[in-house]
């Protein structure tokens, strides 16, 4: 968790900056945290910052983004307290 708030907090920066490359780059510590498993063709079987695959640029930010979005609405579903 606290990974994932240190990189939400990078990316917040980058975007601020108007650094869209150092975007993803921010998000992957908080992304590689939370993923116990990658079960993708193309990916080493122990991902770090420096094993993520970078190319194509397209799909690699593609996957990044969504991986990103799916993380960030879990932890925003776990804090959020039901009205029941």
């Amino acid at each position: 968790m606290f990974a994932f708030q240190d990189s939400l907090d990078a990316v917040k920066a980058a975007e601020e900056e108007g650094d869209t490359y150092r975007v993803n780059y921010a998000a992957l510590p908080g992304i590689i945290a939370c993923v116990e498993a990658w079960h993708l063709e193309g990916m080493p079987e122990r991902v770090t910052i420096e094993s993520f695959p970078a190319t194509p640029p397209i799909a690699a930010a593609r996957l990044i983004a969504w991986l990103y979005g799916e993380i960030t609405k879990g932890f925003q579903d776990a804090e959020t307290v039901p009205n029941e």
